[in-house]
């Protein structure tokens, strides 16, 4: 996580523990061609960074609170990790399976 934000951010991030890591199966394709991948995330606390984000890889970045990340429109599987902010529960690790 530490190495991703710095390539594609060019931050260095001071993470402070593990908010949620679940798995997620996603559907590919429909009928008889539908194939499954299946991800392991974790999802990391990182409430202090030293740099500048600077945005190479993606197609927008900007700040948003958690308020509004819950009416973007993000994959399922990250509905989990914004809840568990909403709700102030983000003090403690989380384990789930989808």
């Amino acid at each position: 996580m530490i190495r991703e934000l710095q390539e594609e951010l060019e931050i260095e991030a001071h993470p402070d523990g593990i908010l949620l890591t679940h798995e997620w199966t996603y559907t590919d394709g429909e009928g008889g061609a539908a194939q499954e991948s299946r991800f392991r995330v974790t999802y990391f606390l990182v409430p202090s960074f030293t740099g500048r984000p600077t945005n190479i890889t993606f197609e927008e970045i900007r700040w948003v609170t958690p308020e509004e990340l819950q009416h973007m429109d993000i994959l399922e599987g990250n509905r989990e990790a914004v809840a568990l902010l909403l709700n102030g529960t983000h003090g403690r690790a989380n384990t789930a399976e989808r």
